[in-house]
């Protein structure tokens, strides 16, 4: 082999130990970095507050994100994740001011299912626990909403 190139193949071999060496030389960093923390029920509730007292005797019905049906990643709706703070699926909210008859602050949920939780993990179920956890006054079951649709805007078939 020639002289030219065992002195390329040297100074090759020295150019790239020099970076290995200076990422071996770096100190860890002293702390790890924390991770980012959700927010507490209270603050979403304090934004779903703001929002009741905006919009007077009027009404808000918020539906969430469904599953995907392709078995992909699930994103809620950004709306629906800025008011309630909760990333579940097949949900729903109805908000009302204090003018409208009455403040409702109502998140409804499926009921809980054995079998969906065996294989999807468990989310929140009607009930006083996801009302608690969730900061919602109410958490009802969502297959009721049709039924509250009508409780509070009255049936308008049956009027005419």
């Amino acid at each position: 082999m020639s002289t030219r190139f065992l002195a390329a193949f040297a100074s090759s071999l020295i150019l790239c130990s020099i970076p290995c060496a200076a990422l071996v030389a770096q100190a860890a960093p002293s702390a790890a970095i924390p991770a980012p923390q959700r927010p507490a029920p209270e603050h979403f509730r304090s934004v779903r507050d703001a929002l009741r007292s905006e919009i007077g005797n009027g009404v808000v019905v918020l539906l969430g994100a469904r599953k995907p049906e392709d078995m992909g990643a699930f994103w809620q709706t950004q709306d629906f994740l800025y008011l309630s703070g909760v990333n579940e699926p097949e949900l729903a909210m109805i908000l009302r001011g204090k003018d409208g008859g009455g403040e409702i602050d109502e998140l409804l949920a499926p009921p809980f299912s054995r079998f969906a939780a065996q294989w999807e993990g468990e989310f929140l179920a009607p009930g006083e626990e996801a009302a608690k956890r969730s900061g919602f006054a109410v958490v009802s079951n969502a297959r009721n909403l049709t039924g509250r649709l009508e409780a509070l805007f009255g049936d308008k078939d049956a009027k005419q």
